[in-house]
């Protein structure tokens, strides 16, 4: 029997809004992810420090630590910490940063930088920036479209947005220095002219080298822009990358035509695309809307028994399954994909003529973040979803994205997407870990609802193939996984010295060097040279590579499957 009117209000309402509500990542008082799916065991202790010597003492008395922010990620295996035998039990602890709380951020106009304690979110730094001063405020020169999470988190694991000039927030022209607490418990200070070779391991480094407690980033004068958002269909989108690789093999640079700020939003299951770019204005901005002192709204956000250091946790209750996300009808997923289409062109992603830096690039604004729906009274939280991101070398970037838009011509795997893919392009950068460290990339963001959101959880076949597409396929040599989102293959399936050829060994030469008892190893399997003679090959620079009896090459600790498929 055809569904009435009335009986469609309720499913329909619900799901134009399940893009619109993320919430805000809050200090942690369990050793969970943000959305609750991803939990460490519970013989790993939780520690609340309220100072940075807190951190230091904790990190001296554990033998295994990892540093976490507000638990924003989908990588389970990086934010826990590693757990000892059975019968050292409770020598494992994850540290809760987002407790600390002194949240200082210092602003030198003179050198144009500002220093920020590492717990601070984004999104308070830049509100904090834009309104300092009477001039018309300080912008960092590119931040990512999440906002929520801590600024040392996401240098960790080298967050983005699009930026062809600056690159993300770990590179060397945006990062500066940083402080880190390292094995021994004791502070050391890196930048590109003090211990350079070892900044260029921390600049991604994880949680694997140590807690970073402050960061040092330069920082730009807030300039109006001029927005354009642009509907193209798939078919251009592609032409548009075939376009810019052909470009990049002939000239080894990016076209004009991908100029900073480009972002595209792909709306899968209707095959439209949002083109967004931003162009610079002659015009400065004139004055600053003043914002709530970002150090305060922290503070409150700390959890009501911070005052005990050091506490076992209990599992939190899971989020409930937001079923309107999960399998629809494909009318049904079209109208939702049209209905975001049209709601973001005609809101928080409107063309203007004078934006400011901080809204012109665009990111997850506070109207997004804080939306809900009522209905009766009952509030639908966030639906709960898995982030994934690849990111692809620009040499064979148009080629493989072509390929996925082929490959999802198919109603099958069309359908398996709720929200739009996000694409962007960062520049080449020097960290040992950047997944753009040996060229410049173009990152596609696929989010994952239908089978987080069914219980018990299902895969999501349509989805998992085009991840699968983009890690394995031949059209998308070099690809790598973000840090810090989900779709991390099981055990025996990632070979660091096989993704990172050229700076694996590096990396481990600076692991040795900081964390020789591999005390921030985490719960990963990944962290692994063995096979690599660290011992005779390690310099202050780095692994020798060009000595014969140097080869980074490590043994592999389980067997490796000819096809590894991506974690659900």
């Amino acid at each position: 029997m055809p569904e009435s009117n009335s009986d469609m209000k309720l499913p329909f309402a619900v799901l134009l809004t399940a893009w619109f509500v993320h919430v805000y990542p809050k200090t942690p008082t369990d050793n969970c992810n943000w959305q609750n799916e991803y939990c460490c065991s519970q013989e790993t202790l939780i520690a609340r420090p309220r100072n940075v010597q807190d951190i230091q003492s904790v990190v001296t008395r554990y033998k295994y630590v990892e540093p976490n922010g507000v638990g924003h990620s989908w990588n389970d295996k990086q934010f826990c910490a590693n757990l000892p035998p059975s019968n050292q039990s409770m020598k494992s602890i994850n540290i809760a940063l987002a407790a600390v709380q002194d949240k200082d951020i210092h602003i030198d106009e003179k050198s144009m930088t500002v220093t920020v304690a590492a717990w601070v979110k984004i999104r308070y730094l830049l509100d904090y920036l834009a309104s300092y001063g009477e001039n018309g405020g300080y912008s960092l020169p590119t931040f990512p479209w999440f906002i929520d999470q801590t600024i040392g988190g996401a240098v960790a694991t080298g967050t983005h947005g699009s930026s062809i000039m600056h690159g993300s927030l770990s590179s060397e022209d945006v990062l500066l220095e940083l402080e880190m607490i390292l094995a021994n418990g004791t502070k050391t200070f890196l930048s590109s002219t003090k211990y350079p070779f070892l900044m260029k391991a921390a600049r991604v480094s994880v949680g694997r080298l140590g807690i970073i407690t402050a960061l040092k980033f330069r920082i730009l004068p807030q300039k109006l822009y001029r927005r354009t958002v642009e509907s193209i269909s798939h078919t251009q989108l592609a032409t548009d990358l075939l376009m810019a690789q052909r470009n990049f093999l002939l000239t080894s640079r990016i076209a004009q035509s991908l100029q900073e700020g480009t972002q595209y939003l792909w709306f899968i299951p209707t095959q439209e695309v949002l083109r967004i770019t931003i162009q610079e204005r002659d015009l400065q901005v004139l004055s600053s809307a003043r914002r709530p002192d970002p150090r305060n709204q922290v503070q409150e956000r700390t959890p009501r028994n911070a005052e005990k250091l050091v506490s076992n946790w209990t599992l939190p209750t899971p989020n409930r399954s937001f079923w309107a996300v999960g399998p629809l009808p494909r009318w049904l997923v079209r109208l939702f994909s049209s209905a975001v289409r049209t709601l973001l062109r005609n809101g928080p992603l409107q063309p203007g003529e004078s934006i400011s830096t901080r809204d012109a690039i665009i990111s997850q604004s506070e109207e997004l973040t804080s939306s809900r729906v009522f209905f009766g009274g009952f509030s639908f939280q966030d639906a709960v979803f898995g982030q994934y991101e690849v990111g692809i070398p620009f040499a064979t970037a148009g080629s493989c994205l072509a390929g996925l838009i082929d490959l999802l011509e198919e109603d099958e795997q069309r359908y398996a997407f709720r929200t739009p893919a996000l694409i962007r392009i960062v520049r080449q950068e020097d960290a040992l870990l950047s997944i753009s460290g040996n060229s410049h990339v173009v990152y596609i963001n696929l989010e994952d609802y239908v089978s987080f959101n069914q219980r018990p959880r299902e895969r999501n076949q349509g989805f998992l193939n085009a991840i699968q597409y983009l890690r394995h396929s031949d059209r998308c040599i070099g690809s790598r996984i973000h840090w810090g989102k989900a779709g991390w293959p099981k055990e025996g399936c990632w070979d660091g010295s096989r993704e990172y050829p050229e700076t694996w060994c590096d990396f481990g030469c600076a692991v040795q060097e900081l964390d020789p008892t591999a005390k921030f190893s985490s719960s990963s399997t990944i962290w692994n040279w063995e096979g690599a003679n660290l011992q005779s090959c390690c310099t202050a620079d780095g692994f020798k590579h060009e000595e014969s009896a140097c080869i980074c090459q490590v043994l592999e600790r389980t067997t490796r499957r000819p096809i590894c498929e991506p974690s659900a």
